[in-house]
């Protein structure tokens, strides 16, 4: 599942007016569920906070696998984001080790 902010954030990132109960259902209902799942994050600089990383990592606390994806400006379906800049290696690095306190396994990929 795409967990693209923060419950609180959703709507200012995803520009869409979605009910934050409705993610969650959908969270308890792939964590419950007897099938492999991962739960992935691509992470752009202007949308997201250091912080946001670990209430997300929250919101799917227990979770079997979380991926922290590197933002890519080069390949993007609004040109605007062609211009943005990913986090650092350093950055990504911290936000993994504060994801992994809440999840069994988190990579970047």
């Amino acid at each position: 599942m795409d967990l693209k902010a923060p419950l609180d954030k959703y709507p200012k990132v995803t520009n869409v007016d979605l009910s934050s109960k409705r993610i969650e259902e959908s969270i308890k209902i792939i964590m419950s569920s007897n099938i492999d799942y991962e739960f992935r994050s691509t992470l752009v600089k202007n949308l997201h906070e250091k912080e946001d990383i670990e209430k997300m990592a929250i919101s799917i606390k227990g979770a079997k696998l979380y991926i922290l994806q590197e933002f890519v400006p080069k390949v993007t379906l609004n040109p605007t984001y062609s211009k943005e800049k990913a986090f650092s290696d350093v950055d990504m690095l911290d936000m993994q080790n504060k994801a992994l306190i809440h999840v069994k396994k988190c990579f970047i990929r």
